[in-house]
């Protein structure tokens, strides 16, 4: 989810940009379809950016007994089993970590975004004020 709404966040910027910028063109540019098809795009996007992180984690399921002397009747055993989540072989892999998990997260939820909003805002931000000088 924080990957489709920081581009979701992102293509607002650029539709606000295009109604500055383009004012006559906008009705033509930003339409209904146009925008479906740039949030499927999003969407499409961040699951296909997430499906590592999916796997990344399994569940397991362990086994253990329960020690006689808390048992009514000494003779019988027990046991009870319960499932624990644990890293994947993926996720212990040094090169899934270095490249996917901080210098991919860094660039697609950090930087890219970042560097178009400030982009896009400032660029409006100047556009407004040069109209009311």
């Amino acid at each position: 989810m924080q990957t489709a709404s920081t581009y979701l966040t992102v293509l607002l910027a650029i539709d606000r940009y295009i109604a500055v910028y383009w004012p006559f063109a906008v009705k033509n540019v930003c339409t209904k379809t146009r925008a479906h098809c740039a949030a499927l795009g999003v969407v499409a996007f961040a699951s296909l950016y997430n499906i590592p992180r999916w796997i990344e984690m399994e569940t397991r399921k362990q086994c253990e007994e329960i020690s006689p002397a808390n048992l009514i009747n000494s003779s019988a055993s027990l046991y009870y089993e319960y499932y624990v989540i644990v890293p994947s072989p993926l996720r212990q892999n040094s090169d899934y970590k270095k490249y996917y998990t901080f210098w991919a997260y860094f660039f697609v939820l950090n930087f890219i975004p970042f560097a178009s909003l400030s982009f896009f805002n400032c660029s409006i931000f100047l556009a407004v004020i040069n109209l009311t000088i």
